[in-house]
């Protein structure tokens, strides 16, 4: 990051041009003027113009076509669209909501809106701490690590027994 800011300070502030590839793109989101994107064909092509234009025209969704995987608008971010069978809902704002639904998706859960129906709810109280209510039995949680840990626990006693 250190180093962007450093070419961002070069191309704003001594009107030098700084062309950078790179295939991480959530920096190429966060910190380019323009994006040149590939797109795949046919017909091939090549999609310019500013990050956010080039996301809400769609274009970072042809660009990486995938079965299982979306580019998601309002996250910015790819997600997972494989069909995950069970869905999870966090209830809360601010970083400790983006961090637990982000270690949701990692348990392979589809996180959908808070207000929507759901296998499972999360809720953000303060300190933070975590309220999962799962089948029932509410459980609250002092990190996301025993959030995790918790469901994995409660995956396994669902599973069925591989001897059968």
């Amino acid at each position: 990051m250190e180093l962007i800011r450093l070419l961002r300070h070069l191309a704003r502030d001594c009107g030098l041009a700084v062309l950078l590839t790179t295939h991480d793109l959530d920096l190429a989101l966060r910190s380019a003027d323009t994006l040149w994107l590939v797109q795949p064909g046919p017909p091939a092509g090549l999609a310019v113009g500013a990050p956010e234009d080039l996301v809400l025209a769609g274009a970072l969704g042809r660009a990486f076509p995938a079965d299982d995987v979306a580019f998601d608008l309002e996250l910015g971010t790819f997600v997972a669209t494989d069909g995950r069978a069970r869905t999870a809902a966090v209830a809360g704002t601010g970083a400790a909501a983006t961090w637990a639904r982000r270690a949701l998706e990692r348990e392979d859960l589809r996180v959908v809106a808070a207000g929507d129906p759901a296998d499972l709810r999360v809720e953000v109280l303060p300190g933070p701490q975590w309220r999962l209510l799962d089948a029932g039995a509410l459980t609250d949680l002092a990190t996301i690590g025993a959030l995790v840990t918790e469901l994995r626990g409660r995956h396994a006693r669902r599973a069925p027994s591989a001897e059968r």
